[in-house]
């Protein structure tokens, strides 16, 4: 696609930035939009309920990547999903982690062995985890 004129003229009239110019367009197929900052990847679909589709296809591949190097196959990934929807603060990759092996009903010493930390850092990971969630919402851990 090349490069984007950033200052050209709107053909509809309407002004973004109050000049009649436009702050927003694609840069090799990435979105750039110069007055929040942002870079989106520009997705080749035409319905966004496709786009959406695919974006949720990539939320369980990498949480099946995250359970494949833990060696844990007995969670289901779709509850797992579920459940970082209702989380109210961003989950890390290791929160991600600890939830696998907390929802494949491993022990605390077991998770301890396999993260080779001390138990009471596994009860501080889960208190804080569950932090993390609204205090009405019932945790499987």
């Amino acid at each position: 696609m090349g490069l984007f004129n950033f200052n050209k003229p709107r053909t509809d009239g309407k002004t973004f930035d109050g000049q009649g110019t436009e702050r927003t367009g694609f840069i090799d197929n990435v979105f750039v939009n110069l007055e929040k900052g942002c870079l989106l990847q520009r997705y080749p679909y035409d319905n966004l309920s496709t786009c959406a589709k695919v974006t949720e296809n990539a939320k369980h591949t990498s949480l099946q990547l995250l359970a494949d190097q833990l060696n844990i196959d007995n969670v289901d990934l779709a509850q797992l999903d579920e459940l970082m929807k209702k989380a109210t603060k961003p989950l890390t990759v290791v929160d991600k982690k600890y939830m696998i092996c907390f929802l494949a009903g491993e022990k605390v010493q077991q998770i301890a062995d396999r993260f080779i930390v001390e138990p009471a850092s596994v009860y501080t990971v889960r208190y804080r985890l569950k932090k993390k969630f609204p205090k009405d919402e019932v945790l499987p851990f």
